[in-house]
């Protein structure tokens, strides 16, 4: 009975752990980085109407010409009588430095605004947002753009969008319990080769003479890794680009890796990267192997954003 309970107890343990980790904190990941997507995919005009709602519920309402925006890609807001402006980047790599908020502080000064919003589907670089506090802007990243606006979408949109991230975590969770199920065994079947002869007999055995090892084989070149056909479906060509994202987000330095075009994979860190394990990724792949990455550092690291590229075109 012993014998059976360690394996259960890892069996169990690789599994719960494992799920409850998929189920909770990659889950919510998954989602928000798939409804930052589907933001992106938006036309401009439709995520700037959501925008608009975001600061109608915080009680501003946009003044001035029916318009969207004006020909700098402003918005005049009012709320209790003094005027702000709003600012939308549509677009997941794009990233609020320093240069961006000065040119936004003048046009506040500019206009006589008494202070603004930039919005953006990408990141805040490190360090910016205590410039923009004391210019009296307020920053919105992609992050806390879909927690706000994720309530304003079309309930069938989104069901969508978290139905497709819960199917792929319920296949990851089915494999994580697979893989908890080998490891059990795997344990339970080590255990009973370690088990140790019985004493008489190791008594009454003799010592035989130790037979000779037979001759070590050379070592064989390991062979290239295999390069998959192109395939020429575009259905077949999007599921190896989920497949490859997927792939890298597995990675332990990976917090998550989304493709923001066809030819740039934006991996968000966690750690400190390591080149060659992510291109080896990629390297089966003929038609990904060139991509752009960019690297996208933590929330609160001081690195800056980094582009590299597995093989020229």
């Amino acid at each position: 009975m012993s014998g059976i309970l360690l394996p259960i107890v890892v069996f169990l343990l690789i599994g719960g752990l494992a799920s409850a980790w998929l189920l909770g904190v990659r889950l919510r990941r998954e989602q928000q980085a798939t409804g930052i997507m589907a933001l992106a995919g938006m036309h401009w005009r439709e995520f700037q109407r959501l925008v608009l709602e975001v600061m109608a519920r915080r009680g501003y309402r946009q003044t001035g010409s029916t318009d969207m925006s004006d020909d700098h890609g402003l918005i005049e807001l009012e709320h209790g009588g003094r005027m702000s402006l709003l600012s939308t980047k549509h677009g997941t790599a794009y990233v609020l430095g320093p240069a961006t908020i000065a040119e936004f502080a003048s046009d506040l000064q500019l206009r006589g605004a008494t202070g603004g919003w930039m919005t953006t589907l990408g990141s805040v670089a490190a360090d910016t947002r205590s410039l923009a506090r004391v210019q009296k802007i307020e920053l919105l990243d992609g992050q806390t753009l879909w927690k706000e606006i994720e309530p304003q979408l079309d309930p069938a949109q989104r069901a969508e969008i978290m139905g497709a991230v819960r199917a792929r975590a319920n296949r990851h969770v089915m494999l994580v319990w697979v893989l908890a199920g080998v490891a059990g065994i795997a344990i339970f079947l080590l255990s009973g080769r370690d088990a140790p002869a019985p004493a008489a007999s190791q008594q009454a055995a003799t010592p035989a003479a130790t037979p000779a090892a037979p001759p070590r084989q050379p070592a064989s070149t390991a062979a290239p890794p295999m390069t998959a056909p192109v395939p020429e479906d575009p259905a077949a060509l999007a599921s190896r680009r989920r497949k490859v994202a997927d792939a890298v987000a597995t990675l332990p330095w990976v917090d998550r890796a989304v493709w923001s075009t066809r030819s740039t994979l934006v991996v968000h860190l966690a750690g400190a990267p390591d080149r060659a394990g992510l291109c080896a990724l990629l390297e089966p792949y003929a038609e990904l192997r060139a991509s752009r990455l960019q690297l996208q550092p933590p929330r609160d690291s001081d690195t800056p954003v980094r582009f590299i590229q597995c093989h020229a075109y």
